[in-house]
């Protein structure tokens, strides 16, 4: 059954953005116990972030010489996941998987990197 096979993108997508979320997390929130002023960058600069993440318009809206800037966002490519699984009930493209698994192991790289690294200090940081 196809709704099946769409609920199971579904789950496998929600798990994708959690990691990415969480690992994002993780870094912001080290980088914000070493350096206070991250914090209010992070308040300033997310707001901003959502106009450049295709929530309510189709990516195809943009003019494809301006693709490019879409795509520098980590969530573009998990939210064009989410309007292939629910607004047209197709899998999500395998660029965009592969793209998310990217970036999930770049961030989790980073975060292990930032949390080995200030282990000692992020008591003292706080």
């Amino acid at each position: 059954d196809g709704s099946w096979v769409s609920v199971s993108y579904l789950i496998l997508w929600i798990v994708g953005q959690l990691l990415l979320t969480y690992y994002f997390t993780i870094i912001f929130s080290v980088l914000t116990a070493a350096l206070r002023d991250i914090g209010l960058l992070i308040e300033s600069v997310f707001p901003f972030l959502l106009f450049f993440t295709p929530v309510l318009y189709p990516i195809e809206n943009v003019p494809a010489g301006l693709h490019w800037i879409l795509w520098l966002n980590p969530f573009t490519p998990i939210v064009d996941g989410y309007h292939q699984i629910l607004l047209m009930g197709n899998m999500p493209e395998v660029t965009d998987f592969m793209i998310v698994a990217v970036w999930i192991v770049v961030a989790l790289s980073v975060s292990r990197l930032l949390l080995k690294r200030s282990r000692e200090y992020v008591v003292d940081w706080l």
